[in-house]
Formats: C-alpha cells, sequence, structure tokens
C-alpha cells in the first residue's frame, strides 16, 4: 500500500467483517478509488468518508459486468441477507489458455447462480478454471433435487 502498487479497492459487501477494516488501507492510500456494490447503505458510505476516503466511489451497477481491463470484469448482483446487507460484488477474470475464474467475497447470491450469470453473459464464461472465495451453494433456502 505504501508504495502505491495496489491500484483499486473492490469491497464484496456490506457485512462488518468485509469492510470494517477498510481505515487500515485508507490511512495508506487514502485515495486509493473503492468499488462498491449496488445496494450499498449510506451508513456505510459514511464510515468510509470518516475514515479519511479522498478517492473516487464507483458504484458498480447491479448485473451489468463493469470492464476494469481486457479480461477481468466487477459484477454487483442483487441480493439480501442478514444485517440489511444488498448487493455483492464478484470479480471474474478470463485466464490466458485457462479459462474463467470467479472470485467471490463471500458468495450470498449462490454460488450456483453466480456461476450461472457467468455462463450467460460472460464470453468464455461456458469455462469455468477456478472458484475462489465464500461458496454458499444455496442462499439460506432449502436443498432441492436440481442442485444436487
Amino acid at each position: 500500500m505504501q508504495e502505491r502498487k495496489i491500484e483499486a479497492l473492490g469491497v464484496s459487501h456490506e457485512h462488518f467483517d468485509h469492510f470494517w477494516g477498510i481505515g487500515s488501507t485508507l490511512k495508506h492510500c487514502p485515495e486509493i478509488p473503492i468499488y462498491l456494490p449496488a445496494g450499498f447503505h449510506s451508513a456505510g458510505l459514511a464510515f468510509i468518508q470518516q475514515h479519511g476516503h479522498t478517492g473516487s466511489v464507483i458504484t458498480v451497477p447491479s448485473e451489468q459486468p463493469l470492464l476494469l481491463f481486457p479480461g477481468l470484469a466487477l459484477t454487483s448482483f442483487p441480493m439480501s441477507t442478514l444485517l440489511q446487507v444488498q448487493g455483492e460484488n464478484v470479480l471474474y477474470a478470463n485466464l490466458q489458455d485457462r479459462g474463467l475464474t470467479m472470485i467471490t467475497g463471500y458468495g450470498h447470491g449462490g454460488v450456483l447462480n453466480l456461476l450461472d450469470y457467468a455462463r450467460r453473459t460472460l464470453s468464455g464464461g461456458e469455462h469455468i478454471h477456478a472458484i475462489y472465495g465464500g461458496l454458499h451453494v444455496s442462499p439460506l433456502e432449502d436443498w432441492d433435487s436440481q442442485r444436487d
């Protein structure tokens, strides 16, 4: 951080354990651009500002991939979970000669839903190379034979 080798910060979702440590980041790099999922509350934005953030805040539109650079897209998924958290960012990277890699902060929308989105929306989405992060298979509903 102090050497400015990190260009941006992506917040997966608004649960405390996923963004409340932001003060330590902003201490070293207050101007870092921050990518937030659609649905981030005003109290969360105020928390970020209270910690001295001076850079841009980019809200990722819901279910519209934001191309960060060729082969890397960030998508905000609408979802609602504990503590009134709305929306979650998921990163998709198309790795040369490997396929698509999905990186989640927690996968509250359900990993199967996030993979289906990749297949329907992203170039190369039919070939998944790797999945990293939280992997909720089902967002708190009953399991069924289709998911098997």
